[in-house]
């Protein structure tokens, strides 16, 4: 390359960070099934639906992995909600096994404050 020749190189950006995931869940019928009203991932995780015990996310009543590029969901639980009763939509990481493993590589995604990405519903 000649002294005065320039060249041009792309501009990328970084991705944004995975714990900027953002959940709304309305409150819902109770039942078998979760629905989460909008989501926007950062990169593919793991949407879980939580007991509450005493305000924070407990046992887990079924999860579904889902991409970056989804909007919203709705997935079968495991075991059902029960009318009355809050539970947590919560975020987990996607470690790219596609088998969902809370105690491994599947934990909870935290946000910047150190707590899970979660939002809270109540089953009617």
């Amino acid at each position: 390359m000649a002294k005065d020749e320039t060249k041009t190189l792309p501009v990328t950006t970084p991705e944004p960070a995975m714990n900027e995931a953002i959940l709304t869940v309305n409150n819902q019928p109770a039942g078998k099934m979760a629905v989460i009203a909008h989501m926007n991932l950062a990169a593919t995780a793991w949407l879980a639906i939580h007991d509450d015990t005493n305000g924070k996310p407990g046992n887990i009543l079924g999860a579904a992995r889902y991409f970056a590029t989804a909007k919203n969901a709705t997935f079968p639980l495991l075991r059902a909600t029960i009318a009355g009763k809050h539970y947590f939509a919560v975020v987990h990481k996607d470690d790219g096994d596609r088998v969902f493993d809370f105690h491994g590589g599947d934990a909870p995604l935290l946000n910047s404050a150190g707590e899970p990405v979660a939002a809270g519903f109540t089953a009617q």
